[in-house]
């Protein structure tokens, strides 16, 4: 991935704090758009340092293109675990706030 994805990335998750914070302030029951927001620009940065750390010999947009399923699998299977994850922390969260 080039720079410019890692540009998108925050400026998605720039948007993603606007649109909770102002949400959060205006009407808390549409907050959840913002927290969406925040998790698809957090699910691209770590595509993002994945393919830039981990791994260094394979270039994820390159393989996507030229129709690598394998890549393409591995990348949707990381995509819902990270938002498995990424909202059982959500619910959890809102959990405590009700019980607390």
């Amino acid at each position: 991935m080039n720079t410019s994805t890692g540009k998108a990335t925050m400026l998605i998750g720039i948007i993603g704090i606007v649109i909770f914070t102002l949400l959060m302030f205006l009407n808390q029951a549409f907050a959840s758009w913002g927290e969406a927001v925040l998790g698809v620009s957090l699910f691209m940065a770590v595509i993002f340092l994945i393919d830039k750390y981990v791994l260094t010999e394979i270039d994820i947009m390159q393989e996507l293109k030229s129709g690598n399923m394998a890549v393409a699998i591995f990348i949707g299977h990381l995509a819902i675990a990270f938002a498995i994850i990424f909202f059982a922390c959500i619910a959890g969260s809102e959990t405590i706030k009700l019980l607390g």
